[in-house]
């Protein structure tokens, strides 16, 4: 008895299957799923030709537990969260507002990178605004912080802490990073 199951994403043009072989036992074995990945691309040459359909099958061998990504991780959970900004389309909110671009997600993923290098956080809310910016929102017991990406290797930020005391920047090199009294307050 085989298991089988598919999954279709239409945006990239992807089909994933899994089989479960079973074991000389007859039994299913976690350890002995093979992925069939089928991709298709489809060209139009012109518009008295036929449409050409090229298909391409790739086997993957299973994969050891080792190599497979870790989504527990902060780092590679908050990049993911990030990329997943990119997949909503100009007027994602109804209201006419702005997909967001490549460059605003690769500062993003730089600038999380490079503050995850120097210690673990408390994780923010990851969020688009209708402008096509990604923001960062931190809300924690004494500190409110958010921070905002446009895609001009440059973020800007605004944090209050419960004593009143304020924090804002606008356009500071994301190179630059955060001050340290700040990485302090959003630290774990």
């Amino acid at each position: 008895m085989n298991f089988y199951n598919s999954q279709t994403n239409k945006d990239l043009g992807i089909s994933t299957s899994f089989f479960n072989a079973p074991t000389i036992d007859n039994t299913l074995s976690p350890k002995k799923n093979i992925v069939l990945i089928s991709t298709a691309f489809v060209t139009i040459l012109s518009v008295t030709n036929p449409v050409l359909l090229e298909s391409e099958r790739t086997f993957i061998e299973p994969v050891a537990e080792s190599q497979r990504l870790d989504i527990r991780r902060q780092d590679l959970f908050l990049i993911a969260n990030i990329r997943e900004k990119s997949r909503y389309d100009n007027n994602w909110d109804g209201n006419g507002a702005k997909k967001v671009s490549q460059a605003t997600i690769s500062d993003a993923e730089k600038f999380i990178r490079s503050l995850l290098k120097s210690t673990p956080i408390h994780a923010p809310i990851i969020s688009l605004a209708a402008d096509g910016e990604i923001n960062f929102l931190w809300v924690l017991d004494d500190f409110r912080f958010d921070l905002g990406f446009y895609g001009d290797k440059t973020f800007s930020y605004y944090g209050k802490k419960s004593d009143g005391s304020e924090f804002m920047s606008d356009e500071t090199n994301i190179t630059d990073g955060l001050p340290s009294e700040i990485i302090n307050l959003i630290r774990k």
